[in-house]
């Protein structure tokens, strides 16, 4: 995730991609992939110290979220839909 923030930007900057209505959308859906995998990091903690106050059918739905953002993600840079 690093190396995409690291790399992804300056790259979007000299191709001057970032203009383009895919890229915008899909930098804000990169943006909340971001988010989401800092809020798993943080359930994980509670899980380790035994502070967890969520429902196991909670866990099952929030778990699709980042699937749904990736297959996003990757379409919009495959289609390039506008």
């Amino acid at each position: 995730m690093i190396a995409v923030w690291l790399l992804g930007i300056p790259l979007a900057v000299l191709s001057r991609a970032y203009m383009e209505g895919w890229l915008q959308l899909k930098f804000v859906l990169v943006l909340a992939m971001s988010g989401v995998h800092g809020m798993f990091a943080r359930w994980a903690k509670d899980f380790g110290r035994d502070a967890n106050t969520r429902s196991q059918r909670f866990y099952r739905m929030v778990n699709e979220v980042p699937t749904v953002l990736m297959v996003a993600i990757v379409i919009l840079a495959v289609v390039k839909p506008f």
